[in-house]
């Protein structure tokens, strides 16, 4: 817990730090994720599809992962624009059927004020991001940082206490 409370600390540093070098680095990793997802799939098809009718299902699940892994790896920023954006109409899309289910379910629940509230936010947050993309990608880096801070913080504490939970007499008995 002590060294996974360290590493998310130092996460939360570098994106704060550095949020652009960070938001690069996770397009990278997203990008070879997809990548050898993709290699993966289309060497297991072609390895042991024994029903050849359906192969072809395999194959284009393949094809578009090592689609999005190269496009994401030539084009790291238009992956982060067309993600911000997926992101700003999905908020959007979310606050706006929150708003219609709260006043066609005035009658069935309480407190659909609450509802309304929530589907105001996702609505400004939706468009914010969508106005402001590049303070949208920022503005969830920080989250994202903040979030890593927070948790690699709450490891450490619980790592530290947690040591005091076990004597060395337990250690060397689950060793044996």
């Amino acid at each position: 817990m002590i060294i996974s409370g360290m590493l998310n600390l130092i996460f939360g540093a570098f994106a704060l730090i550095w949020p652009r070098v960070t938001l690069l680095t996770l397009v990278w990793i997203f990008a070879i994720v997809m990548m050898i997802q993709g290699f993966y799939q289309l060497g297991s098809t072609l390895l042991y599809s024994r029903e050849k009718k359906h192969s072809w299902i395999f194959f284009l699940l393949a094809f578009i992962n090592l689609g999005a892994g190269l496009a994401a790896l030539l084009y790291p920023h238009v992956t982060v624009l067309l993600l911000i954006t997926l992101m700003g109409l999905t908020w959007l899309a979310t606050g706006t059927l929150q708003i219609v289910a709260a006043f066609r379910l005035r009658k069935e629940i309480h407190n659909e004020g609450w509802l309304v509230i929530i589907g105001l936010i996702s609505i400004l947050t939706g468009t914010f991001v969508l106005l402001r993309p590049g303070d949208g990608v920022l503005a969830l880096l920080w989250l994202i940082a903040a979030y890593a801070i927070v948790f690699g913080t709450g490891l450490l504490i619980l790592g530290f206490k947690a040591k005091k939970w076990i004597s060395m007499d337990d250690v060397m008995m689950w060793a044996e």
